[in-house]
């Protein structure tokens, strides 16, 4: 059996610079901050990630870089999600704003992620 998976972005830049920089990778959408009139931890970004995708919150893998931005708002909306925990060498700087919220895996990297996704 093959799993087959929505993929979508949300982005402060634009949809052009979000291709530009990852290159070659097909997303079914692209959600810019601008298009959704707030930047995360924001619940209109996410909502209008669901609205794009017409898939139900349950059905929804968001993984992110901050418990506050991506965990917080993703999981009170039923998302399933994944904390990528990378080490900081400046504490309490960006995407480390404290928060209190159990994402349902943790993983260091993102080649973590990759390898557990495929097979073999």
């Amino acid at each position: 059996m093959t799993a087959t998976f929505q993929l979508f972005c949300h982005a402060i830049e634009g949809a052009d610079k979000i291709t530009e920089f990852i290159g070659g990778v097909d997303f079914d959408a692209i959600i810019t901050a601008e298009q959704a009139r707030c930047y995360k931890p924001g619940i209109p970004i996410f909502k209008l990630a669901l609205d794009r995708i017409r898939v139900d919150p349950s059905e929804v893998l968001h993984i992110g870089q901050s418990v506050y931005h991506d965990v917080v708002p993703a999981k009170s909306l039923g998302m399933a999600t994944i904390w990528v925990n990378r080490p900081s060498a400046r504490p309490g700087i960006g995407a480390v704003k404290a928060a209190a919220a159990a994402p349902d895996w943790e993983i260091s990297d993102l080649a973590t992620l990759a390898a557990a996704a495929v097979p073999g």
